[in-house]
């Protein structure tokens, strides 16, 4: 087929002419295929490559300065790259407003596939130094191509730091 093109486009034409006949029709097809391509990315859901099924604490009460261990269900369908951003928020005792404490962002490249699995985790910024009630929200987001990245919001149950 290939060759019927250029014998058709480029009969008598020397290689330089025949290559600058083509050009254009090949970037405007090229160009095309790659707008195809990430639109095709783009309406494929994020549980196409990964999925979060909960973020929760370890355990219901923490003490004050004790490590903050989550856990985490997930599953990864595809090769990608991971990057996270977990705020922590807490209600002080005798407070009446949840506030974000702080936040804390980390990032894996080429997480391997797996089936839905536990992972443990300690959340790694500021924690409160006095008693609160808190939860943990964390934003994933995977870049599965050009301009198109696949996000997963999670809010895990309440706990108490004491």
């Amino acid at each position: 087929m290939i060759t019927k093109i250029f014998n058709k486009r480029c009969n008598g034409l020397t290689t330089r002419e025949c290559l600058e006949e083509l050009a254009l029709p090949a970037f405007v097809v090229s160009w095309f295929l790659f707008i195809g391509y990430v639109g095709v990315l783009a309406l494929i859901p994020a549980t196409f490559w990964f999925g979060y099924e909960s973020v929760e604490p370890a355990k219901p009460e923490f003490e004050i300065n004790e490590p903050l261990n989550m856990v985490s269900n997930s599953y990864v369908r595809r090769k990608v790259n991971f990057e996270w951003l977990d705020t922590l928020r807490c209600q002080y005792e005798g407070e009446d407003n949840v506030i974000l404490v702080s936040q804390y962002e980390s990032k894996l490249d080429n997480a391997k596939p797996k089936s839905l699995a536990t992972t443990t985790w300690t959340y790694g910024a500021t924690l409160p130094i006095r008693p609160a009630e808190c939860f943990v929200e964390s934003h994933i987001e995977v870049q599965v191509g050009p301009w198109i990245i696949k996000e997963q919001d999670v809010v895990s149950g309440k706990f108490k730091i004491k």
